[in-house]
């Protein structure tokens, strides 16, 4: 679904994973994209100021959006005790906010460790929990899986932040299927969105 962010820039904000902003407030601001696709883009501009006024309302695209009015900035004259959480530092990532507008039950990243092992991440939301399960990205292998409350977007957003936002064709079954590690057609599909 289309949201409007400003007069010539549509957006389907359903299919975003993460959203990094640089100087938001000013008209040098700007909108790094991150797709589940695992494509991204940047916006600039009002079109980036709006994006982020658009999530920072905490709603959901509507069945009306592209009708709708885009988001204005907030007046200049409004002080800082109206502006909630004004930015500082200059770049804001916003994985915790817009998780109320891009909720993901599944998703599956590529991160590479300290160690230059690369490793696949599989995160599950459900029932009031978030898990995250390693697999190595050469053999597959099962590495282990740490469980938190909350949902991943906000409670695992350190391993998301700078790691590659992959799709798999089907959804496995974690526990039956991936207990030990990854079956081979999954485990040759996600190396292959990693060597492009």
């Amino acid at each position: 679904m289309l949201a409007q962010i400003d007069l010539n820039t549509f957006l389907d904000v359903e299919s975003l994973i993460a959203v990094q902003f640089t100087s938001p407030g000013n008209n040098e601001a700007a909108a790094d994209l991150k797709f589940s696709s695992g494509g991204s883009e940047v916006l600039s501009g009002e079109a980036a100021r709006n994006l982020y006024l658009y999530l920072r309302r905490n709603d959901g695209p509507s069945a009306n959006a592209a009708e709708s009015e885009p988001p204005t900035e907030p007046s200049p004259d409004s002080s800082d005790a109206e502006a909630p959480e004004q930015m500082s530092p200059a770049v804001l990532t916003m994985e915790g906010a817009i998780a109320e507008v891009l909720r993901r039950k599944k998703a599956w990243f590529f991160q590479k460790g300290d160690d230059g092992q690369g490793y696949f991440l599989a995160f599950i939301n459900a029932k009031g929990s978030c898990s995250v399960r390693t697999f190595n990205a050469e053999t597959g292998i099962f590495m282990g899986k740490r469980y938190r409350p909350g949902d991943y977007q906000d409670q695992f957003a350190d391993l998301i932040q700078g790691a590659t936002a992959l799709t798999v064709q089907a959804q496995p079954n974690l526990e039956l299927h991936c207990k030990e590690r990854l079956p081979k057609e999954i485990l040759e599909y996600l190396r292959r969105q990693i060597k492009k």
